[in-house]
């Protein structure tokens, strides 16, 4: 499911359709399709429409300005998904037991 919501909360600098169209080419089933995206373009929007309704026009510039910002810590969230679900050690199979 993190496959569909990472790109669907990215912020809009970050183009959504190549990601929309590498999901259909990997056959992602579509109740994940629909839940993560339905999921995670609600929260984009949520905070969008929250930012908006609180700071006004000062929360666009604001967002504007934040492109780097919202691209890293998406990177880093996949990063981050790729290093738990491969690495061993988090899998909790990096461990030997001892009798």
């Amino acid at each position: 499911m993190a496959c569909v919501f990472l790109p669907a909360v990215a912020p809009f600098p970050v183009p959504f359709k190549p990601f929309v169209i590498a999901q259909g080419v990997f056959q992602v089933p579509l109740g994940t399709f629909v839940v993560g995206t339905f999921v995670g373009r609600g929260c984009l929007f949520f905070f969008e429409g929250f930012l908006g309704a609180r700071y006004g026009a000062a929360a666009k510039q604001f967002v504007m300005n934040q492109k780097l910002v919202s691209l890293a810590i998406a990177l880093a969230l996949v990063v981050l998904f790729f290093l738990i679900r491969r690495v061993p050690i988090f899998r909790g199979e990096g461990h030997s037991q001892r009798d």
